[in-house]
């Protein structure tokens, strides 16, 4: 998408957008000292309002927006803008927290300015040439989307809306946008792979209160708008598909596996001893590899226990557990993960933790002691798919 073109599009369409702004002029690429400004509106009061047009509604663009625009406002007198094809509430928070406007394709606006006080929500839709269909993730089995496709796979009859995992996993909407775009189109290097049921289900906004709230100079004006707007929710139409995908991608032995020796032989003795120990001294660990699927899905005898925890409290391990660090005949493997969101994913059974199912499945898979055979009974009795 071109910025020229949106701002042509602005030019024509602003009083369609704003109709309860009295609008005198519209011009573009307005030249202020030695800068450009996209759009100048001028008000039937005579007030300037500076309108900086940006590609995207991402926090980033919004930034770089309102970072111009303070220029033109040491320079001229006047009112300060954002326009972009579609303002995330992020977007908005930012704007309005910095007393900055906004503007969007869809009809969203905010103007506070003097008497005037425009506070419109609307759910309008974008014309196509402005729907940004290239942002993609380049790296689509990266930290982040590996963290996606986790969860995603842990909930797999579930619908999640983009800002529903956004807060849960703490990721940015905007890239958990571009993940799913990817999705929907498939995943090139293993075909056109389908993962994800588009739904939309029409949610009620706030019933008490209007959608759009309009104040004009000195009276109030009031417009009325349905109280109900789409929502896109997902859903994974062929989890073990993806699950297959993540086999393949994924690798246990990036992570750091420090090994040593407990005079304890017992693995269940010492399982519980660890799970005691983390509780007393507030450490963090999850079990994994066949201790882990012993607690789950138990299938194979097992001697040697692996489990993850963070690099900062193996000394605290070595002390409460009277471990000796070993390179050869170790019983003991504390695991130092790749991602640092691993310790967040877990289960618990019979008070000690493990990691989630659908990672301790991938560390298993290519593990070489019998790790595939415990694999495939975990993935029948406890994943299911």
């Amino acid at each position: 998408m071109q910025e020229k073109d949106l701002i042509t599009y602005l030019k024509e369409n602003i009083k369609k957008l704003i109709p309860s702004l009295e609008i005198s002029t519209v011009k573009t690429e307005v030249k202020i000292d030695n800068k450009i400004v996209d759009m100048v509106i001028k008000t039937k009061e005579g007030d300037d309002i500076f309108i900086e047009v940006k590609s995207s509604g991402e926090p980033s663009y919004i930034f770089k927006a309102i970072s111009q625009l303070k220029y033109y406002q040491t320079n001229k007198e006047g009112y300060l803008m954002v326009a972009v094809p579609n303002i995330s509430e992020k977007g908005k928070a930012i704007c309005k927290s910095l007393s900055v406007g906004y503007i969007d394709l869809k009809g969203n606006a905010f103007i506070k300015y003097k008497k005037i006080l425009i506070d419109v929500v609307e759910e309008r839709d974008i014309p196509q040439k402005f729907i940004d269909e290239k942002r993609r993730v380049s790296k689509i089995f990266s930290k982040n989307s590996f963290r996606v496709f986790i969860y995603l796979l842990r909930n797999p009859d579930d619908y999640f809306t983009q800002e529903g995992l956004s807060a849960k996993l703490g990721i940015s909407r905007a890239y958990i946008n571009r993940i799913f775009k990817t999705l929907e189109k498939g995943i090139k290097e293993e075909g056109d792979i389908i993962v994800f049921e588009v739904r939309k289900d029409k949610d009620e906004i706030n019933k008490n209160l209007p959608n759009v709230q309009v104040i004009g100079r000195m009276e109030w004006v009031k417009k009325k708008v349905s109280n109900i707007k789409q929502t896109k929710r997902y859903k994974i139409t062929n989890p073990g598909k993806l699950l297959d995908i993540l086999i393949k991608k994924y690798d246990f032995s990036k992570n750091k596996v420090i090994s040593f020796y407990s005079f304890e032989k017992n693995p269940n003795k010492l399982m519980d001893k660890i799970a005691n120990k983390a509780r007393e001294e507030g450490l963090k660990y999850s079990f994994t590899l066949h201790a882990g699927a012993s607690l789950v899905a138990p299938f194979v005898r097992f001697e040697d226990i692996h489990f993850y925890t963070n690099e900062e409290d193996i000394p605290k391990w070595i002390k409460c557990l009277d471990l000796k660090r070993t390179e050869f005949g170790g019983n003991i493997f504390l695991v130092i993960p790749q991602y640092d969101w691993i310790l967040e994913e877990t289960i618990e059974k019979n008070k000690k933790k493990i990691i989630n199912p659908i990672m301790l499945y991938l560390d298993l898979i290519n593990y070489p002691k019998r790790g595939k055979e415990q694999a495939d009974f975990l993935r029948e009795e406890e994943i299911g798919f």
